[in-house]
């Protein structure tokens, strides 16, 4: 039987040269830091204290950044050299606090707790500063000894993450224009609902400025009656104006931010748009908003975007269907959400399709294009919401999400 070679042993002087020549040779920054200090500091603030070292931390989250600027660069590699911009000498004089701008301490008051609680090691993202002062996205990877080491020392592993962030705002940019072209594309949909929603208050405002004109042309201008007609024409051009400015809004880009909004709020000013449109189909809109149903963290054209969506399809739904045509909106509290059901009386989702009905292009219209209900869901979840779709309790369609409460 043949034995298995013996290799013989790599004295340590060996070994180091060669984890050495790794540590230089690797795309991955590293950085070696002596946490002596740090550890040093720490016991001396649990003794007079009197608690233990994460509960301290914990206490006190300004302890990481006076203790991670007294910590000092044991070595460095190549990589980490040309990553932060600076050379070796410069480096070792510096504290590694130095290239931790405030942006970095949460993931170094992350790093330090799962270090004092035990974890093998940690993984994170931050931002961290070049020399010249530039930030810039890392991936930071740290491995803890599990034996006590001497001097204490820990080891950062840095990745330049900002290819990948860019090519996310990238994708988040595209998936923004994807949205506001849908929702244009929507408006030119409703364009004969819009046009009705103005030209009611505009007929009533060349009403009004006719008697006017015939109050004040008397032989005795009646005054008081004038007045009363011109105060309406403002009405009647403010409604107008409203109209207007909501569906502007719905056609702008808009700046994407979320705030507190009135969910009643919403509602109407959907339903404005909507209305004519859902009468021209024969449906009728039944409305129940929970009364403690207040406000919801939200983009809110881009939530009326939802809303239209859905009413709109429910309408289209149950358009085959003799009347009367029943849509139900309704909102109720939960948890730290508001669910919304959107239900109708039409044929229902098909068994075969479920939640298939949110995939791109996925449509049962012969002139769908399919991308309507995978927009809501992108607007949905993107607000940290969910949707589904189920029975209805008439048998039709009940499209449910979630918003956000506002605090």
């Amino acid at each position: 039987m043949t034995s298995a070679p013996e290799f013989p042993e790599s004295d340590p002087g060996t070994q180091a040269h060669r984890y050495h020549r790794i540590f230089e040779a690797t795309v991955v920054a590293f950085w070696e830091i002596d946490l002596a200090d740090m550890q040093a500091m720490l016991a001396e603030r649990c003794r007079e204290s009197g608690l233990e070292p994460a509960d301290y931390v914990r206490a006190n989250p300004g302890f990481i950044r006076q203790s991670i600027d007294t910590c000092r660069v044991l070595d460095l590699n190549t990589r980490a050299q040309v990553l932060f911009g600076v050379d070796r000498e410069t480096a070792l004089a510096t504290p590694f606090g130095h290239w931790c701008p405030p942006q970095a301490e949460t993931m170094l008051f992350d790093n330090l707790m799962a270090y004092l609680t035990g974890e093998a090691g940690y993984e994170g993202e931050a931002l961290m500063m070049r020399a010249d002062g530039s930030l810039f996205p890392v991936h930071v990877s740290t491995a803890f000894p599990q034996e006590p080491v001497s001097p204490p020392a820990g080891t950062f592993a840095v990745m330049d993450i900002s290819d990948r962030i860019e090519r996310e705002e990238a994708l988040a940019r595209l998936n923004t224009e994807l949205i506001r072209a849908a929702r244009v594309a929507t408006l030119g949909e409703l364009a004969a609902s819009i046009a009705h929603e103005v030209n009611q208050p505009l007929t009533a405002l060349v009403a009004n400025g006719n008697a006017a004109m015939r109050w004040l042309r008397r032989p005795t201008p009646d005054l008081e009656e004038a007045i009363e007609a011109i105060s309406r024409i403002v009405e009647d051009g403010t409604r107008a104006s409203e109209v207007l400015a909501r569906t502007r809004r719905m056609a702008t880009k808009g700046d994407g931010m979320r705030a507190p909004h009135d969910f009643a709020t919403i509602v109407e000013e959907a339903l404005t748009i909507t209305r004519w449109q859902l009468a021209s189909l024969g449906a009728e809109i039944d409305v129940t908003i929970a009364a403690n149903v207040d406000k919801v963290h939200a983009d809110k054209v881009q939530i009326q975007q939802v809303l239209i969506n859905l009413l709109v399809n429910a309408a289209q739904a149950m358009a085959t269907i003799p009347a009367p045509r029943r849509i139900g909106l309704s909102a109720r509290p939960s948890g730290t959400f508001v669910t919304i059901h959107v239900d109708d009386e039409g044929p229902g989702i098909p068994e075969t399709a479920g939640q298939q009905v949110f995939n791109a292009f996925y449509t049962t219209r012969p002139d769908g294009m399919g991308m309507g209900l995978s927009i809501t869901r992108t607007i949905v979840e993107a607000h940290g919401g969910t949707i589904r779709v189920d029975t209805s309790p008439q048998g039709g369609a009940s499209f449910q999400f979630t918003l956000p409460r506002a605090d």
